[in-house]
């Protein structure tokens, strides 16, 4: 027996691409696509916060951000204590998205934690701004990630997309 593809609506200039413009009764696939989209934004975001604690700040200190902490200003005890002390924070955070907890205010602080940190490194390092491993176009997608994430925050499984509105 051939089953048949679930309808989506025609589009019209009056849609906005919004969840709203899917019918009541066709929002379910949309809204288990919305709650799978936030999901594993937030555990993409989580992963990259916890790895980023834990292996270069707690781990693997290297002599560039150990330079980096020192002529900031910004150092607490030293700058390796500092470092390591962002780690655990970061490692924190990292949990925090992973959980799924608050799931706005998680992604508002490591978003806001990043947003602070990338004028500090690029001050002092400017070499990071054209960096081919990472660095800026990572902070990118893990901010791409975090809007997904608020975005998509009120889609919750068993809710009418309206519902979340």
């Amino acid at each position: 027996m051939k089953t048949k593809a679930p309808e989506t609506p025609a589009w019209n200039s009056s849609m906005t691409g919004s969840p709203s413009d899917f019918s009541a009764s066709g929002d379910g696939d949309l809204r288990r696509r919305l709650w799978a989209l936030k999901i594993v934004s937030r555990v993409a975001l989580g992963l990259v916060w916890l790895y980023e604690g834990i292996v270069p700040k707690l781990l693997f200190l290297r002599a560039d951000e150990i330079e980096i902490a020192r002529r900031s200003g910004l150092v607490w005890r030293s700058p390796e204590f500092t470092l390591q002390a962002m780690g655990v924070a970061m490692t924190i955070v990292g949990v925090w998205l992973l959980v799924g907890r608050a799931e706005r205010l998680a992604v508002c602080v490591a978003t806001g934690w990043m947003l602070g940190l990338i004028p500090l490194v690029a001050y002092h390092n400017p070499a990071m701004l054209t960096e081919p491993y990472g660095a800026l176009a990572k902070d990118f997608c893990l901010i791409a990630s975090a809007l997904a994430v608020w975005l998509l925050a009120p889609v919750v499984p068993g809710r009418s997309v309206r519902q979340t509105h």
